[in-house]
C-alpha cells in the first residue's frame, strides 16, 4: 500500500540529524524560542520515520488532547507522554531521537508530537495501543523457532583475550573456564610457552547440547618481570587493533563476503594480583590503554589467598580505584536497556572484579569426585559459588552478556576504531 498521495500517511524522511541539546528553555538564534513560532514540516530536523495510518493518527492525537494546554505540551512532558502510548520506557537511542526534535522548543504543538512519535516508532517494535492485532494465525510465532534453528545450524562465536602479570594462572583459568584444555593448545598437544612479545591465538569448537561455540582465545603473555614494562602493552593493544583492521577492510571491500568472519575481540579478562592493597601503577597504566579498545573484565586471580573479609575489602579498594581513574569496565550501558536491564548490569559491576581460582584436576572430596585445589586448611571448590566466583565469571560471560559483549564491540569500540580511521590522516586500513 502506497501512502505517498495519501493524506493519511505522513511521508518518511530521510536521516539528518541536528545539534543536540539538553535544555528545554534554550536560546534559538540569539532569542528566547518562547517568541518563535511553532517550526513547519520543513524546519523540523530530518529524521528515519514511519507512515502512519489514520487510526493510528487519531490515537496519538488522542493521547496529546488529553494531556496539551492550549493546544501544546511542555518539551519534558513528551518523553512521559511517549511512554504512555507504547507502555514501555524510553531507551536512550530513542531519547536521543525525542531531544533532537523537540529540545530547542519552548512548547510542542500537535503537528510535532505526531512527528515525534512517528520517528520513534521507527526504532522500536513495542507500540504498545498502536500495534496492530491480528484477527487470527499469521505465522509470527514460529519465528523466534525458526531463528533459533538457523543460529544452531550457524553456531556461535566468541572471542577471548587474557591479560595479565606472569605467574598468575591466566591460561589454567581458561581452561577451567570451558571446562577444556582451550588455551595455548592445538590439535597435535600443549604447544611451548611462547616468548615474551608474542600474542598466542587458539581456536576451538565446543559442542554443548547440540549447540556449537566457535572460541577463540588469546593469550597474552605475562609482564611485570621486566625494570621497564612500558613496551608490553604495544603488541597487546596493536592485536586487538588488527583484528578492527581487517573488519574494516572487509566492510569497504567492492565484493564484500557474504559474512565476515568476526575476529574481533569481545572480551578481555585482566588478571589482578591477589596483593590485597588495591590496583598497582602497572595495572592502572594496562587498564586506561585497553578500556577505550575492549570490553575489560576485572578478575583476581589466586582469591584463595584470601578470606572472605579480606576478599570484599579487596574488591572494594579495586572498584574504588577504577572508579579514581575513570576505567570503565564491562558490562556497559546499551542505548537499548530497559530498566531492568540496567539493574542487572549494576548489580553485576557491583561484584566485580570477580575473584576466581583455576584448577583442572579432579579431586576425591566427600565421596566425590570435584574440581578444585586441595590446601593445608581444606578443599577449595572451583565450581562452589561460595568458595569462588568462577560460576558467576562464566554466567556473566556465556549465559547472559555473551549477545551484549558482542553488541558492543561492534557498536562501541569498532565504531570508534573506525571513525578514528575514517576520519584520520591515514590510511584506514
Amino acid at each position: 500500500m502506497s501512502g505517498a498521495a495519501d493524506d493519511s500517511y505522513i511521508s518518511v524522511e530521510p536521516a539528518q540529524k541536528s545539534g543536540k541539546g539538553h535544555n528545554h528553555k534554550s536560546k534559538v538564534g540569539g532569542t528566547d524560542s518562547s517568541e518563535t513560532p511553532h517550526p513547519t514540516v520543513s524546519d523540523r530536523p530530518l529524521v528515519d520515520s514511519v507512515q502512519l495510518t489514520q487510526p493510528q493518527r487519531q490515537t496519538i492525537e488522542a493521547g496529546f488532547n488529553a494531556v496539551a494546554v492550549d493546544g501544546t505540551v511542555d518539551p519534558e512532558d513528551v518523553e512521559g507522554l511517549a511512554s504512555q502510548l507504547l507502555g514501555s520506557t524510553l531507551t536512550d537511542a530513542i531519547l536521543d531521537v525525542v531531544i533532537d526534535l523537540t529540545d530547542h522548543l519552548n512548547a510542542v504543538d500537535m503537528e510535532t508530537f505526531v512527528h515525534t512519535m512517528s520517528a520513534i516508532l521507527a526504532r522500536t517494535t513495542d507500540w504498545g495501543i498502536l500495534k496492530t492485532k491480528a484477527s487470527g494465525p499469521v505465522g509470527i510465532g514460529s519465528l523466534v523457532a525458526h531463528e533459533g534453528r538457523r543460529l544452531l545450524k550457524r553456531g556461535f562465536n566468541f572471542n577471548l583475550m587474557v591479560v595479565g602479570e606472569s605467574g598468575l594462572g591466566k591460561t589454567t583459568l581458561v581452561n577451567t573456564l570451558f571446562r577444556s584444555p582451550i588455551a595455548r593448545t592445538e590439535a597435535g598437544g600443549p604447544q611451548p610457552p611462547p616468548k615474551t612479545t608474542e600474542v598466542h591465538t587458539v581456536t576451538h569448537v565446543i559442542e554443548e547440547k547440540g549447540v556449537r561455540l566457535k572460541l577463540t582465545v588469546t593469550d597474552c603473555p605475562g609482564f611485570g618481570d621486566q625494570v621497564d614494562n612500558s613496551g608490553s602493552i604495544a603488541p597487546i593493544l596493536a592485536h586487538i587493533n588488527a583484528q578492527h583492521g581487517a573488519y574494516l577492510k572487509k566492510e569497504l571491500a567492492i565484493v564484500r563476503p557474504p559474512v565476515i568472519v568476526d575476529t574481533r575481540i569481545h572480551a578481555c579478562l585482566y588478571f589482578i594480583a591477589p596483593t590485597g592493597h588495591g590496583l598497582k601503577p602497572l595495572d592502572v597504566a594496562f587498564m586506561r590503554e585497553l578500556h577505550h579498545s575492549v570490553n575489560l573484565i576485572p578478575v583476581i586471580a589466586k582469591s584463595d589467598a584470601f578470606t572472605i573479609a579480606e576478599r570484599n575489602a579487596f574488591k572494594l579498594r579495586i572498584r574504588e580505584d577504577l572508579f579514581r581513574h575513570q576505567i570503565r569496565v564491562f558490562p556497559w550501558p546499551l542505548s537499548e536497556d530497559d530498566a531492568e536491564d540496567e539493574a542487572a548490569k549494576t548489580d553485576v559491576q557491583e561484584r566485580l572484579p570477580f575473584a576466581v581460582v583455576g584448577a583442572t584436576d579432579e579431586l576425591m572430596e566427600n565421596g566425590k569426585y570435584m574440581r578444585g585445589r586441595q590446601t593445608a586448611w581444606g578443599f577449595v571448590d572451583v565450581d562452589n559459588p561460595e568458595h569462588c566466583e568462577l560460576p558467576l565469571l562464566r554466567d556473566a560471560l556465556i549465559r547472559v552478556y555473551l549477545a551484549d559483549l558482542k553488541q558492543t564491540t561492534a557498536q562501541v569500540h569498532y565504531e570508534l576504531y573506525r571513525e578514528q580511521h575514517l576520519t584520520g590522516p591515514d590510511d584506514p586500513v
